[in-house]
């Protein structure tokens, strides 16, 4: 009796078992299939956002903006190709990235502090007040952007960038077909804790001014303080390509980082229940091309020998080796003397500096043109270079690709007749150097007022321009100036040093008297 017993408990606590299960699990497992459409859905409409913020941040990388000071700037490097980017030549011109711009700012501050020169350091001082500016105007277009505020946003061919009609069309194309965007915003920060960047740190790091512990694989971090001397120095965001970033680490904008980092806050909802809602919060991070811009050659030249007390860079750059009579500025209109009827125009803004000044603000020009490519102790280095002792050598500066500069030289007399760009400057020093010898130093400077506003060439290098014309007539010369996509090369920058022998300057001023009808210019 018992044994029957014991068994029928047995059984008892089975069909218990059993009935609890069904009670439990039935009921789970039918919820568990009714959430799985849901989770499927949302895990595709979460692919589908983080998507989207993608899309957004491919179309901040394409808007350009024409800026006054340092021409075409835009998240984005771009190289001369574009059909609404040109200049009135009609060739395209480059467009920098912020990054490329504010690493250029940054080297140069490197650079005159190596080389322990005021007036570059005072250049430098310049361009980074112009910075900020075109920072906080490229930071208003892009946020006005996201939100729909500017439809005057355009690439570098000319076609409307709309990133918020861009994010809302691309969702509705894509979300799963029962869900629906209820509300969408999108803002601009920046990330705790530093993003990537493609921009590399001067060489040698030695000289870079910067802790290697600071930088990743040789590359700025963005969103970091960089500083030279008192001037801050921060990068943005932007890597090869656009990419997603942490959500956590966003920081809403602010006055001190250049914000780049894109926040889509995204709510969406079931087509079949509105209560049934959904929220993501994503974040992406703009790329930005390699800076593919020309980094043209600079000239000096002796009309006769090197003259004592002239004998090398630092010589041009020391306080002490000119004692001026005057110094003349001359605005150019045409390709002087190349175009019909170029003619030069005295400024009406005469600057107070001397010539060692003015042998600071050209060299500072021709490095700014190479961006950051010139190795610093490579620009060190070639302060001292001596010049030979050789008459009418012609003494060609130019930027390799591993940062070196390389001079080469060449007989003066196959040197084409000197030009000055459109829209440029050339300067006239008439001074006396410590050795007690006079001299007539020109300066004619193609890349110093640079953007589509300056200039018929827009203050790019003068393509093509031969270093040696002895087989070039001036009407070749001439054409191969609007020619930018067609040369690799160009001349950013001619010194001409008169005084031991016969000076181009007096066919500038006779070609000029000629032009005037014997008025002074």
């Amino acid at each position: 009796m018992s044994t029957r017993r014991h068994r029928n408990n047995k059984g008892s606590m089975l069909i218990l078992i059993i009935a609890v299960s069904v009670l439990i699990f039935v009921p789970l497992f039918i919820f568990i299939g009714q959430l799985a459409p849901y989770f499927v859905f949302r895990g595709k409409a979460e692919n589908v956002v983080d998507a989207a913020a993608l899309v957004a941040a491919n179309d901040l990388s394409k808007i350009v903006m024409n800026d006054s000071h340092f021409g075409y700037v835009s998240l984005s490097n771009y190289p001369a190709t574009g059909k609404a980017i040109k200049a009135r030549d009609g060739e395209s011109l480059p467009v920098i990235g912020i990054n490329t711009l504010i690493g250029t700012l940054r080297h140069n501050a490197v650079v005159a502090d190596a080389i322990k020169n005021q007036t570059m350091d005072e250049l430098v001082e310049r361009d980074y007040r112009f910075l900020y500016r075109t920072q906080r105007d490229l930071s208003s277009r892009l946020n006005d952007a996201l939100n729909g505020l500017d439809d005057a946003c355009f690439d570098i061919d000319g076609n409307r960038v709309n990133p918020l009609e861009d994010v809302k069309e691309f969702l509705t194309q894509n979300l799963p077909s029962n869900m629906e965007v209820e509300s969408m915003k999108m803002s601009l920060g920046w990330l705790d804790g530093g993003s990537d960047t493609t921009i590399e740190a001067p060489q040698p790091q030695a000289l870079a001014k910067v802790a290697e512990s600071d930088l990743d694989d040789g590359k700025y971090q963005a969103f970091k303080n960089y500083p030279v001397g008192s001037r801050w120095f921060n990068f943005a965001g932007l890597g090869k390509q656009s990419h997603m970033v942490s959500t956590k680490k966003f920081k809403e904008a602010d006055n001190f980082h250049m914000c780049t980092v894109i926040k889509l806050e995204c709510t969406l909802v079931s087509k079949e229940d509105h209560h049934a809602r959904s929220e993501f919060v994503v974040c992406s991070q703009p790329g930005t091309r390699p800076d593919e811009a020309i980094r043209g050659a600079m000239t000096v030249r002796f009309s006769g020998t090197p003259m004592p007390g002239l004998l090398s860079w630092n010589d041009f750059l020391m306080n002490g080796s000119f004692t001026d009579n005057k110094i003349t500025s001359y605005y150019v209109v045409g390709d002087f003397p190349y175009d019909p009827n170029s003619r030069m125009q005295q400024s009406k803004y005469q600057k107070d500096d001397g010539t060692s000044e003015r042998f600071a603000e050209h060299l500072y020009n021709w490095l700014r043109n190479g961006r950051m490519r010139p190795r610093v102790d490579s620009i060190i280095s070639m302060m001292s270079e001596p010049f030979d002792s050789l008459p009418n050598h012609v003494y060609t500066y130019e930027f390799e690709k591993d940062g070196k500069i390389k001079r080469k030289t060449f007989d003066g007399n196959h040197f084409a007749h000197p030009v000055v760009a459109d829209g440029q400057y050339e300067s006239m020093a008439d001074t006396r150097i410590k050795s007690g010898a006079s001299a007539i130093i020109l300066f004619r400077d193609n890349v110093e007022q640079m953007g589509a506003n300056n200039g018929k060439h827009g203050g790019q290098p003068l393509a093509g321009y031969p270093l040696d014309g002895s087989n070039n007539g001036e009407a070749q010369i001439s054409e191969k100036f609007s020619k930018r996509n067609s040369y690799t090369d160009g001349l950013a920058l001619d010194i001409e040093i008169g005084g031991t022998g016969p000076s181009t300057a007096k066919q500038d001023i006779a070609r000029m008297i000629e032009f005037t009808k014997n008025r002074s210019i």
